[in-house]
């Protein structure tokens, strides 16, 4: 007999160290395919360092496709989406139950706040140290970007 598979969702530096010396699989986000390969890329170098064969690591991206006819259909429906009234709120409540933060307490107009640490630490990690931080941009725009650092 086998054991049971270990999956584990390595976004924080930490948590991709650990997935890579213990996982069978990782779950992962990252933006463009860039970031996809500079996450696989550290995974892979974590797990070889481990002593464990990189090619026995599996990362599975969750990925949200737009498609259309073309890329400029694609790449409209985008647009239209981003524009929607609705976007905003729903970008902050997904945001929101990924790190137990409750984003209608923050002003959407007003520079996103020093956000204490919370349980999902890559993503507030995200938060704190990346769009939003860099920019000092308002609540709305950091959703939209706190996945691309």
């Amino acid at each position: 007999m086998g054991r049971p598979a270990f999956v584990q969702a390595g976004g924080s530096p930490r948590g991709r160290a650990f997935a890579a010396k213990h996982a069978d699989s990782i779950i992962a986000t990252a933006n463009h395919v860039e970031g996809l390969r500079q996450y696989r890329d550290e995974v892979r170098s974590h797990a070889a360092a481990a002593g464990r064969n990189p090619d026995d690591i599996k990362v599975l991206y969750l990925v949200y496709p737009i498609l259309g006819e073309t890329t400029g259909e694609a790449k409209a429906k985008h647009q239209r989406m981003v524009d929607a009234p609705s976007f905003i709120e729903a970008a902050l409540a997904s945001v929101g139950s990924i790190t137990d933060i409750d984003f209608s307490q923050y002003d959407l107009d007003a520079p996103l706040p020093h956000i204490p640490p919370m349980a999902s630490k890559a993503r507030s990690t995200s938060l704190r140290n990346g769009a939003a931080a860099r920019r000092c941009v308002n609540l709305p725009r950091s959703a939209l970007t706190a996945d691309s650092t």
